[in-house]
């Protein structure tokens, strides 16, 4: 009815944020069922029919890597949880030649994030959040006969966020020098920053 089915892209995602001792049962099996049970379920229900040399791409989240903020424990669960599932559907479908990848994109610039991005980018050593358009093109070439023999990766796309968050803050006073000009406000540690807002907001990694 709709054609063969070459590329299986899957991107829905939600983010509530709660620490461990106040997020709800019903956020949390929110998450789990969007983040984790829907994946797998989109994936299971397109393998019957996907030829052989098919890809399958999930959408994860930089957040996988590390965590950075409170309140985020279990979207980072959800995230990293996708990361792993990867590797193993990567192996259930490598006979048939498709391979199984995931991109984990750090800040970019969306609907979502747009009345946060000032506040973010000065944790990011190249300065600036990701584009659409950035993410976009490595899901194509995940999606290309190039990448044929990568499969079971996560693949984190954030501008070097993940490799600054850490207790100290040296490394974005390096990173981000050349910025300062233009960054009205720096968040002073992980402790101190009030990124990510503590209002629910729906996700598209």
């Amino acid at each position: 009815m709709f054609g063969r089915l070459d590329i299986v892209v899957v991107n829905a995602g939600i983010l509530l944020h709660g620490s461990v001792e106040t997020v709800s049962l019903e956020d949390l099996n929110r998450m789990l069922n969007i983040n984790v049970r829907g994946v797998f379920v989109a994936i299971q229900a397109a393998a019957p029919h996907l030829p052989e040399g098919s890809r399958v791409i999930t959408i994860g989240s930089n957040t996988a890597v590390r965590t950075g903020f409170p309140g985020s424990s279990v979207y980072s669960m959800t995230k990293a949880a996708v990361a792993t599932m990867v590797k193993g559907i990567a192996i259930d479908l490598a006979p048939r030649g498709i391979t199984v990848n995931n991109v984990q994109p750090g800040p970019t610039e969306t609907d979502m994030t747009a009345a946060h991005i000032d506040m973010v980018k000065p944790l990011i050593p190249l300065g600036r959040v990701g584009q659409p358009r950035e993410i976009a093109g490595l899901v194509a070439y995940l999606a290309s006969e190039e990448s044929g023999y990568m499969t079971g990766s996560s693949l984190t796309i954030d501008g070097g966020f993940v490799l600054c968050l850490s207790s100290s803050h040296s490394c974005h006073e390096s990173a981000v020098a050349g910025h300062r000009s233009q960054a009205a406000t720096r968040c002073p540690g992980r402790a101190a920053c009030s990124w990510p807002p503590t209002t629910a907001m729906r996700d598209v990694q």
